[in-house]
Formats: C-alpha cells, structure tokens, sequence
C-alpha cells in the first residue's frame, strides 16, 4: 500500500486506516465489483458505516490502488496495465460480472413485489386486516401505500417496502440534499403521521440513526439483513455469491423468521418507544 496510511490515517485516523486494508483486501479477493455492492459488502461484513464506505472507494481510486471502469464499476490495480487500460487476461472475468449483476438489478422491481406479498402475509398471519396498494386521503390528496394493515388493538400501519441492496437507508434529516430514495421515505411517513398512522419501513438494510425520522412520525423500521427472491432463482442467487462475493440474498415462498419475529411485536415495540406509561 502506498502513503496513504503513513500520512492520512495515522493515530487518530486508526479506524480508518483498517477501514482502508479491509477495503483493499477485499479488492484484491474479488478484483472487480460495483462500487455501490463492493461499500454494501463493507458495511454487512465487516462493519464500516455506509458514509463512510464513499470515501474509501475514493481514497482507493485516488491513491493508485483501485482502477475505476465505467457504469459504477471499480477493479484493482492490478487489473489494469500503466495507461490504466484493462489487462486483456481480465477482459472475460469482468464481463462474466457485469453479466451477472445486470440480470440481477433488471429483475429488482420484481422482486420488490416479491418481497411486499411476503411481508403482507407476515401480517395477516398476526391477525391485521391487509390491504396492498392502498389508497387513502390526507389534507385532500390521495395517497397510496404499499401495504395498509388494521387491527382494532393498535392504530392502521402504513408499510413501505424496500426490497433492495444498492444502498443502506439513513435518516433523511441527515443530509443537507436527502436522495430521491430518501426523500420519498421522509414524504411517506409524514404523511402516514399526519394522517394518524403508524408509519413503517421494511428494508435489507437501515442505519440506526434512521431512528431520527422514526421518533420525529412515531413510525418505526424492520432491518431484514437479507434481499427477498422468490422460487425459482436459486441458480442467479448463487452466482451472486460466487461472482460478486455478496450472499444477503435468499430464496424464500414465506417471510424469513427475523421478519415474522418482528411482525409479531409491533404493538410491543410502538407502545414502549411512543406511548407515555
């Protein structure tokens, strides 16, 4: 490794010095991955915030020991010859790659649906009242949810559903210009508060600070750890795996134990965190 240790990260930079070897000996096992897979898989295996995963990917880059490709892509330096040019003995390997993920993002929206209809059932089977693609009026407008659950115990749940791994959910407020992703997750829960539900966000992965915008709409989050598919795509999950290092991805016909658990204790949750004893 280069300089950058040496000067940067020394002393009180410790953690992100390992941060940086981790990252580096990650590259080097798998030479070529999608910038945004390559900081999730930093951020579930071993641990490195998500904002803090963007600045490792540029110091890698910056520092002559990561190459970057185009269309989000990063490979190690040895990848690639002193014009930065891609060696023609890695030419096979980084299109097998690119292979693989295209099909895997191409069939997210899919999944998404997927993984909404599992967790509707999770509820159901707790007794809620389900309706999916609801709509409901709030201040005049017309709203639509992609999960609305009723009970007579506890107020109706509105639940949105994000059944992806490009990107680890923050706290909206925890920016100074919030993504659209962000955004949208912020405008649905006030609106579920405003309109005097319980606002829910069912994800792969979410930050704890997100607990900023729960505890500002009295909503709450559900961290599944794992991407939802459905029968049938065993064969790409594994290749998933194999190719892109990456193994948060699960088969399933039913809401995997952790959601159900969850589900389970919704009442218990909300009423400890938000009603005055």
């Amino acid at each position: 490794m280069n300089s950058f240790g040496a000067s940067r990260y020394t002393a009180a930079g410790k953690e992100l010095l390992v941060s940086y070897e981790k990252a580096l000996s990650d590259l080097e096992d798998h030479l070529f991955l999608p910038k945004r897979l390559f900081r999730m898989r930093w951020y579930a295996y071993h641990h490195i915030p998500w904002m803090e995963t963007w600045d490792i990917v540029r110091n890698l880059i910056d520092n002559g020991d990561a190459a970057e490709f185009g269309h989000g892509w990063v490979g190690h330096s040895d990848t690639v010859d002193k014009s930065g040019k891609l060696k023609s003995e890695h030419t096979a390997s980084l299109d097998e790659k690119q292979k693989i993920f295209d099909e895997w993002n191409a069939k997210s929206t899919s999944w998404g649906r997927h993984a909404e209809a599992l967790v509707a059932k999770a509820f159901s089977d707790q007794g809620y009242l389900v309706s999916r693609n609801a709509d409901f009026e709030y201040e005049g407008g017309k709203y639509e949810v992609d999960i609305l659950c009723k009970k007579r115990s506890i107020r109706p749940l509105t639940i949105e559903v994000k059944n992806i791994l490009s990107e680890v959910i923050l706290a909206p407020m925890a920016f100074d210009k919030p993504s659209e992703l962000h955004r949208q997750i912020e405008k649905e829960f006030k609106i579920g508060h405003g309109a005097g539900m319980i606002p829910i966000l069912v994800a792969p992965f979410v930050d704890s600070s997100f607990y900023l915008c729960c505890d500002k709409y009295k909503g709450l989050y559900c961290q599944t750890y794992l991407q939802l598919l459905p029968v049938g795509e065993e064969e790409l999950k594994l290749k998933v795996k194999e190719n892109l290092g990456f193994g948060n991805l699960r088969v399933v016909s039913t809401a995997p134990d952790n959601l159900v658990r969850w589900v389970s204790r919704v009442e218990e949750m909300w009423n400890d965190r938000y009603v005055e004893s």
